[in-house]
């Protein structure tokens, strides 16, 4: 499997959004290659440290936000202030709607 970015959003047999990238075997690559929905990516070559031992004491790990990903402050509690709560379930609204129009 080979690492590929899309060009564009595709959906199908695998669905890719624009620059997204994913690992695809051969013959799910080969169509969209042919057609530019997708390139392949070069993968960095693993770093080497001087220290190569099983110590995890001393490893520093690095993580960073992919492009595709908005990030946001705003909290759970900040957003379900925005939501509207209503009684009864959805076909319950519906007879109530039907029942006052008559």
């Amino acid at each position: 499997m080979k690492l590929y970015k899309a060009t564009t959003s595709f959906a199908g047999k695998v669905c890719m959004a624009v620059n997204e990238e994913r690992r695809l075997a051969n013959k799910d690559a080969a169509g969209l290659l042919e057609c530019g929905y997708i390139i392949p990516v070069e993968e960095p070559a693993p770093q080497q440290t001087e220290n190569s031992s099983d110590e995890t004491d001393s490893a520093e790990t690095v993580t960073e936000t992919p492009e595709n990903v908005t990030e946001t402050e705003e909290t759970v509690s900040e957003t379900a202030e925005n939501v509207v709560e209503t009684e009864g379930t959805v076909s319950e609204q519906a007879e109530d709607k039907k029942g006052k129009k008559k």
